[in-house]
């Protein structure tokens, strides 16, 4: 299966997550890769699948909006992105 060129791009934003602990993307890009003018459930679930993929199903991800970019982290100390995406 090929994979997209923003599903490659995020892939390897959130290998950096993984290995660093933590990672940015701006809002602008995430609307661009999804082609949406706001960001949904459904996006945040992508978005979780992808770093279930990378991470395995058990690590945590949180993530906060600062102004118009997403950061990202591992540790507890923002959202969990499963609140935010609907799932558990």
């Amino acid at each position: 299966m090929k994979r997209s060129n923003h599903e490659t791009e995020l892939r390897t934003r959130l290998e950096h997550l993984y290995y660093m602990g933590y990672t940015v993307i701006e809002e602008w890009e995430v609307k661009e890769w999804w082609q949406r003018e706001r960001i949904t459930k459904t996006v945040y679930a992508e978005i979780l699948k992808i770093w279930c993929d990378v991470a395995g199903d058990r690590s945590k991800i949180s993530a906060n909006l600062t102004g118009h970019r997403y950061v990202f982290i591992t540790p507890d100390k923002f959202t969990p992105l499963q609140e935010w995406s609907g799932g558990t």
